[in-house]
């Protein structure tokens, strides 16, 4: 599936989405929530599309679609960790979402081979998704 702008051909809506995630290698069936939000689950983890007109307005610190994750809590218990949020100003957020992915997953298992000492937080804000 592929992410890009609204068309002005098609009345600036973006593209509706597929019921599964085909070509992928690995095949996700989308799911809806009981707010009917749309997810698919990967391993223990929830990835979750909040459209900004189904959250409360106390709840709106974006102001904007977001893209929630969380992870379960446990194998035999579907309850949710509370996750991060990430606004979905535009289609390459996701880029930039999975680019960043990428390059945490390449740094971590070909990187350093030094792990930063205890209690440092390494080197902050070298990528950045936001």
């Amino acid at each position: 599936m592929r992410c890009h702008s609204p068309a002005a051909g098609d009345g600036g809506r973006w593209p509706q989405a597929s019921n599964s995630l085909r070509g992928s290698a690995t095949e996700h069936e989308m799911n809806r929530d009981g707010k009917n939000h749309l997810y698919v689950d990967v391993d223990n983890v929830r990835v979750t599309y909040v459209p900004a007109s189904d959250r409360e307005q106390a709840a709106d610190w974006s102001g904007q679609d977001v893209l929630r994750v969380q992870a379960y809590r446990g194998t035999g218990d579907r309850s949710l960790h509370m996750g991060a949020e990430l606004p979905v100003s535009s289609p390459d957020v996701f880029v930039r979402l999975v680019g960043a992915l990428c390059a945490v997953f390449s740094e971590g298992r070909h990187g350093s081979a030094q792990p930063p000492s205890k209690g440092s937080r390494g080197d902050k804000g070298t990528t950045s998704i936001g």
